[in-house]
């Protein structure tokens, strides 16, 4: 198995006082930046991907935005993880494109940007770009664990679980397994949305597991849909209310628990 793309850094302070720590921590994240580097190599051989003027442009482009929002992650490992990620989440989309007519990629940069604002460290911002590869692409949860190491493996993992609860709620469950949640109005009467069934309740659960074993999962995913959120407006109106619902259902929810 690959060695893994992580390491523990000591303090500024520890390494003021002791030169040889800040050498050694040095030497640490060179091996963390060639491990990176060997990774993505490997990607490239394994899914015969190739950069073309144009795909290194957008790339060029794209590091440009995210670069300046990671200026609170100094370390060169950090940096070059969040680098890496943009390139495997480049070439695994590469040709899908989203209702807005705009390459798929946009999607998990936000997403990125979203993370970045809210200070989350280099392994959450690295699971926004990847969040959709597993899923959606030829990118396997081993690739991205023999690049980016386990812990963004798991942060990779747990947000595709929870991005597989049921995308609507039937309207035909009988069985009160939950309360029904007011979702809106409809010719003047209040709609109640219909309970949850045994199978969306269980999907609920691994989202409560996940979240237990790092809340990272959550932030990465609500991340997610608040980027969702905002492009609803290249939904049909039908589509925009479904999701919105979908939102309120499924994911405000959580806060409650």
């Amino acid at each position: 198995m690959p060695p893994s793309c992580s390491s523990s850094t000591p303090s500024i302070s520890e390494q003021q006082q002791d030169p040889e720590a800040a050498a050694l921590s040095a030497a640490d994240a060179e091996k963390v930046v060639d491990c990176l580097e060997r990774g993505l190599n490997k990607l490239f051989v394994i899914h015969g991907w190739c950069v073309s003027p144009a795909d290194a442009a957008f790339l060029d482009q794209a590091w440009e935005e995210l670069q300046p929002l990671l200026t609170y992650l100094p370390a060169r490992e950090d940096q070059a993880k969040v680098e890496t990620a943009l390139q495997v989440a480049y070439h695994a989309h590469l040709g899908q494109v989203r209702r807005s007519g705009e390459p798929f990629v946009r999607h998990p940069i936000e997403v990125a940007k979203i993370l970045c604002e809210l200070g989350m460290d280099a392994d959450s911002i690295t699971a926004g770009l990847l969040h959709d590869t597993v899923e959606d692409t030829p990118v396997s949860v081993a690739d991205v664990q023999a690049v980016f190491g386990a812990a963004v493996r798991r942060l990779v993992e747990g947000e595709t679980k929870v991005s597989k609860l049921p995308k609507c709620l039937s309207r035909n469950a009988d069985c009160a397994v939950a309360p029904a949640v007011r979702s809106g109005t409809e010719g003047g009467e209040a709609v109640l949305a219909p309970p949850m069934t045994d199978d969306q309740l269980a999907n609920l659960l691994h989202l409560l597991m996940a979240m237990a074993q790092d809340f990272r999962v959550l932030v990465v995913k609500l991340a997610d849909r608040l980027h969702n959120m905002r492009t609803l407006g290249f939904m049909s109106p039908a589509k925009q209310m479904k999701i919105a619902r979908e939102t309120l259902v499924r994911i405000c929810p959580v806060f409650w628990v």
